[in-house]
């Protein structure tokens, strides 16, 4: 994969903040704005115009008693540990797939709600991009986004759940399409990479399926993008991704029935409170394919085993160990990487 020392090193990667509040209506309106501030990895360079980075700006506003409008910058409705904040997550970085396929947020409008006693959830939304993109409206490319979950088994105290998700996606490709992804580490390399190409659309399908049974959770997701671009012989690009994740010290993760999520690690005892935290021990193979027919963006594959001891809920440190396996035409490349990380959160 030729020389990779120069992603060798540490880094304050952001420093995050965030306020979340309602506005009090007969039924409240809640707002969400995160943004951070990336100095410390820009080594405080004042010509730098994305010191300061906003994630969400987001208005949340009910609409009868099982239905919510949001309008904002929000994450997509598609993928369930796109959805969950990457910090809840038993590995540190997102998916190839995830990467690759689907943006971190988006500007549009979502409803969603829930039914079936809440063993079912949906979400639907339009976005387009072009607050943060600098094109106008009409110039920029749309997207269509959907979700829907449900838990076709679930014991009476949750203890034992099952969970199914299918999610779709429509891009016009207005401003053509580019598909690329590093190797599940943040300072690495795009190792796939399609490179910019024009098409009319593309359709993603993502499918879900995840079993939690106490402190131990599998999860899968399958993904496969559809691209219509006759001249480029309309390529298909796959991905999908398996991990096990189990609490040594037997902590669950709850699930949130209405938006078809699992959250934040408990800790049942934290070291402020005499005790030792929670471990948590993780397993993650993931795979993407980025070559078909006349584009030949390469295939990849990440075997990642990490460790995260969170000493409370608002302090943890993580390890993460992960064997890289990349093919692109006749170059085959192999890598390693480790990663430690500490993270700290401050009411």
């Amino acid at each position: 994969m030729g020389d990779l020392t120069d992603y060798d090193g540490g880094t304050i990667r952001a420093l995050r903040f965030g306020l979340n509040g309602d506005i009090k209506f007969r039924r409240p309106w809640h707002y969400s704005i995160w943004f951070a501030t990336n100095a410390f990895d820009q080594d405080f360079d004042p010509d730098d115009v994305d010191n300061i980075s906003f994630f969400d700006y987001r208005l949340d506003i009910p609409i009868g008693q099982r239905t919510t409008f949001s309008v904002g910058k929000q994450k997509e409705p598609i993928s369930l540990p796109r959805l969950m904040t990457l910090t809840w997550n038993p590995i540190q970085e997102r998916t190839t797939a995830e990467n690759a396929f689907m943006p971190s947020r988006n500007i549009g409008i979502v409803l969603s709600g829930n039914g079936l006693d809440q063993r079912m959830s949906w979400a639907t939304g339009v976005f387009n991009n072009w607050i943060d993109s600098g094109e106008s409206f009409s110039d920029n490319a749309n997207q269509a986004v959907g979700r829907v979950t449900g838990l076709p088994m679930v014991s009476e105290d949750e203890s034992n759940l099952f969970h199914l998700g299918l999610g779709l996606r429509y891009d016009n490709a207005k401003q053509g399409l580019r598909y690329a992804a590093v190797p599940e580490v943040r300072d690495a390399p795009f190792l796939v990479d399609t490179g910019q190409f024009d098409a009319d659309s593309a359709f993603l399908i993502n499918l879900e399926a995840s079993w939690r049974r106490k402190a131990l959770w599998i999860l899968g997701e399958l993904s496969r993008n559809e691209v219509d671009a006759p001249l480029l012989g309309n390529p298909t690009f796959n991905g999908y991704h398996l991990l096990a994740s189990w609490t040594v010290t037997g902590e669950m993760r709850p699930y949130n029935r209405r938006s078809g999520v699992f959250g934040a690690l408990p800790v049942a005892r934290d070291i402020y409170h005499g005790g030792f935290g929670a471990v948590e021990l993780a397993l993650r193979w993931s795979v993407i394919d980025l070559t078909d027919a006349a584009i030949e963006g390469g295939e990849m594959q990440v075997a990642k085993a990490a460790a995260t001891w969170w000493l409370s809920t608002r302090l943890n440190v993580s390890l993460n160990y992960q064997s890289i396996w990349n093919e692109v035409g006749e170059t085959k490349g192999r890598a390693d990487g480790i990663v430690v990380r500490l993270m700290i959160f401050t009411p």
